[in-house]
């Protein structure tokens, strides 16, 4: 596997929140948050929704990361679908077999910033799964571009009642034809939904080149069991495959189809 960039970051934010009695907050985890929208003028998108269905052994024990995964399937939704979807009771146990019920949207967009382009993946489960480890989101590309600085990262989170979340920033990787954000996702048992944003700016490889078609292919992969980072870290974004994993950990990871934006344009 070929990286043409890896950008280690050890950010380790820790946050106590104030107690609020059955209400829900939204949390800017990152105190340093940037508007990915700022300064970009917005050129196309494309959102997706998909509902995603966990079966997990845990014969008669509380779901956990150690949990074992016998299978996971992923299905795309309408917008309909996926607004009415409850997810208060999304865990049910029947006998030796405990299923996860849950959703995730995923959009898709190309902007213009400056001379170059932004390439933006925004993801949001509607209720936190209750299996965190090593999770991946990135943004696959054509290979007429490439990353004209280090890609950025935005999460977000709500949740009930006080308490503390950790959340660390694990590193960033840029490819051929893509770029991703390996982090850990947020701890705490009274974490909700939560939302992320990753984007990379991108610029002609070839300079003299004219470019008349971009697209941009938004991926996630979510962790169906405890990953470490060395682990996670084995994977590529290839263009419309997403993230494609090493052979070692590809059952550690569930997969859904990219959600593609296009855009016709002289550049």
């Amino acid at each position: 596997m070929k990286k043409y960039g890896i950008f280690i970051i050890t950010l380790l934010l820790l946050f106590a929140f104030p107690t609020i009695a059955k209400a829900e907050t939204v949390v800017k985890v990152d105190d340093e948050y940037v508007d990915p929208y700022e300064g970009m003028e917005l050129l196309s998108e494309n959102t997706k929704y998909y509902k995603v269905v966990n079966y997990y052994g845990t014969f008669g024990r509380e779901l956990d990361n150690n949990s074992k995964l016998i299978k996971t399937e992923t299905t795309e939704i309408t917008e309909d679908e996926y607004n009415s979807a409850k997810v208060d009771n999304n865990i049910v146990t029947k006998g030796p077999v405990t299923v996860e019920t849950n959703y995730k949207r995923v959009t898709s967009s190309i902007g213009k910033v400056g001379s170059n382009y932004r390439y933006m993946n925004s993801m949001s489960w509607k209720k936190m799964p209750a299996v965190r480890s090593n999770d991946i989101i990135g943004i696959g590309f054509l290979s007429s571009v490439e990353p004209a600085s280090t890609p950025s990262f935005n999460i977000s989170y709500t949740y009930t009642g006080g308490g503390s979340g950790t959340f660390t920033v694990k590193a960033f990787q840029t490819f051929n034809r893509g770029a991703s954000c390996t982090f850990s996702m947020p701890t705490g048992t009274n974490v909700n939904s939560i939302n992320m944003q990753f984007w990379v700016d991108v610029k002609k490889k070839n300079t003299g080149a004219t470019i008349s078609y971009q697209a941009a292919y938004a991926d996630y992969a979510h962790a169906t069991t405890t990953t470490s980072l060395i682990y996670a870290l084995r994977h590529e974004v290839i263009q419309s495959s997403g993230i494609v994993h090493d052979s070692s950990v590809v059952g550690n990871y569930d997969t859904m189809a990219t959600a593609g934006a296009t855009w016709y344009g002289t550049w």
